[in-house]
């Protein structure tokens, strides 16, 4: 827990001018009107943000894992390159994915290494993963890989995607600290 903070008038007046009189306005409705009142929300909603990213940052990480082993379990582990996979995906998927492995290509490249997956997970958003859930993906990748991947769930598909995408949605906005 972060020790209170001393809202002088001085320093109050400092807080506001480098935090910005937009950012502040919102914090400024929500609260009383105060100056003072508003930096302390505006904190307050740095220090929930804080505390929330490490548990949803988890869940990142173990969902792409996820669900990147069962996409090379089913189209090999250079999935990323294959036409066939790239065929079940939607517009907005397979513009992410050739952006993420187009920044990955380019940042292993400056090193003088090769692409790998990992570089190419590493640059897919949450929410590419969180729509990789979608029910439009139950027969391409999930028929016969849910059931052992996610072995308390039976056909519940669709749910866990709305979920995930939620997750991915807030995730962004505590990023942003908004």
């Amino acid at each position: 827990m972060q020790p209170k903070y001393s809202y002088t008038r001085p320093k109050t007046t400092s807080l506001a001018k480098s935090i910005s009189p937009a950012r502040l306005s919102t914090y400024g409705r929500l609260s009383n009107g105060t100056k003072a009142d508003a930096i302390h929300l505006y904190y307050w909603n740095m220090s929930l943000s804080q505390s929330l990213y490490i548990p949803i940052q988890t869940l990142e990480v173990s969902l792409r894992n996820i669900v990147s082993n069962s996409i090379s379990s089913v189209f090999g582990q250079d999935w990323y390159l294959q036409a066939r996979f790239k065929k079940t995906l939607d517009g907005w998927a397979n513009t992410s994915l050739e952006k993420a492995i187009e920044k990955a290509t380019e940042s292993t490249s400056k090193k003088g290494k090769l692409l790998t997956e990992g570089d190419v997970i590493a640059n897919l958003s949450f929410g590419f993963w969180g729509a990789l859930l979608a029910q439009r993906y139950k027969l391409s990748i999930w028929n016969k890989r849910f059931p052992r991947v996610f072995i308390f769930f039976n056909d519940i598909l669709l749910a866990i995607s709305d979920d995930v995408m939620i997750y991915s949605y807030k995730y962004n906005q505590i990023s942003l600290n908004r």
